[in-house]
């Protein structure tokens, strides 16, 4: 089997989504060195955004913790990335950290957890979509809780 460290810096050094996910890549070593890169404030911004849209890959509450541990630390770009990640877990946890970044001050990362809350069809997701879709404070964000409502 691969170094766990060595298949996370490889998955680490490209855009997030493009990196090859292997059967070894799914391991709780790999877990672990992921957990690490998150969760680590002297990290760049951008290792932790990524660390932390790699960990939806293991699609469990214990991302999810991981996740709502570090997302007030992350920027902009982190918060995206966990949104896509929580939204991918599709938990009822990561339903609940999903509502919670629908608070975010940024119109882009809320977009971000609109589109992650539409890819699991639940009747609380469909009921906080159906809320965003009437008070969002962005048009778009409204516009497209009402599309993913359709």
């Amino acid at each position: 089997m691969p170094d766990p460290g060595s298949l996370v810096e490889r998955a680490l050094s490209v855009e997030c989504g493009t990196a090859p996910i292997t059967r070894d890549f799914l391991s709780a070593a790999t877990k672990a060195v992921l957990v690490a890169v998150a969760s680590d404030a002297r990290e760049s911004a951008l290792r932790r955004g990524r660390a932390v849209y790699l960990l939806g890959m293991w699609r469990n509450d214990e991302s999810v913790s991981v996740i709502e541990r570090v997302v007030d630390e992350l920027d902009e770009a982190g918060r995206m990335a966990a949104a896509s990640a929580l939204g991918r877990v599709g938990t009822p946890a990561a339903t609940a950290a999903l509502e919670r970044l629908i608070a975010d001050p940024s119109p882009d990362v809320r977009r971000v957890s609109i589109n992650g809350l539409g890819a699991t069809r639940t009747a609380e997701r469909i009921a906080i979509l159906r809320r965003i879709a009437k008070n969002d404070p962005s048009e778009l964000n409204r516009v497209r809780a009402a599309e993913l409502l359709e």
